[in-house]
């Protein structure tokens, strides 16, 4: 019985750490201000396209040396994130989307 219990503690232990990893992956982070970073192509061309929410700027990581486009209105980031990684977010202007990517992969390679 005391097994099984060390046992489930150690199993919630390692599912609330896979749980922060994901909260904090590679793809998006979450910063103390009302920015959102993301750095997923994809994403922050839905970002881009979505009413409400602007690009700030781009800003290189020195560790990676990876470069984060930085976006006003977090909490709307965050739910527009949410939807797109679940696949549940509708483009209603397929162009406006695709010039976004275009924008933003121009403003990638003309600063970095």
């Amino acid at each position: 019985m005391r097994w099984n219990r060390l046992f489930c503690d150690t199993c919630r232990t390692f599912l609330q750490t896979i749980e922060i990893d994901i909260m904090y992956s590679t793809n998006f982070a979450i910063t103390d201000t009302d920015e959102y970073k993301a750095r997923d192509l994809g994403l922050c061309s839905a970002l881009y396209t979505t009413p409400g929410i602007k690009l700030l700027r781009l800003q290189r990581d020195p560790v990676d040396k990876f470069i984060w486009f930085i976006f006003s209105n977090r909490t709307l980031c965050e739910q527009t994130a949410q939807l797109y990684w679940f696949d549940s977010l509708t483009v209603s202007n397929a162009k406006a989307f695709n010039d976004a990517r275009k924008q933003l992969m121009d403003r990638l390679h003309a600063n970095y």
